[in-house]
């Protein structure tokens, strides 16, 4: 059971990473909250054989894929805006199944847990 606190994330910066290609918004400061989270599922995963990343946790929502160039710094605050908005649901912890395709990836969720 996951009895982790809720995490407040806001995401108010925009990036873009070049490798995956990707534009993505990311909140200013990361919530110890979210660390403890983090910190906890790798508690559980590390003894079922799972090797921990090695990058930090970077909360993040993609908004475009397929970029070419990192758009204008003007388009910024407008992008930030809109995550921001679609970000304002409530939050859980999901077990996603991620898969690539030539149209895109696809997501399934294969179990879900409310925070809070």
């Amino acid at each position: 059971s996951a009895s982790q606190p809720a995490v407040e994330l806001g995401f108010n910066r925009l990036a873009y990473w070049a490798k995956p290609r990707v534009v993505v918004a990311l909140p200013a400061r990361l919530p110890q909250a979210g660390q403890q989270i983090v910190d906890w599922l790798w508690t559980g995963l590390i003894p079922l054989g799972f090797e921990r990343e090695a990058r930090p946790w970077q909360p993040h929502l993609t908004l475009v894929r397929h970029v070419r160039q990192p758009p204008p710094a003007s388009y910024g605050p407008e992008l930030a805006a809109r995550a921001a908005a679609a970000a304002a649901t409530g939050w859980g912890l999901a077990l996603v199944e991620s898969s690539t395709h030539p149209e895109g990836a696809r997501y399934r969720p294969l179990a879900e847990w409310p925070l809070g």
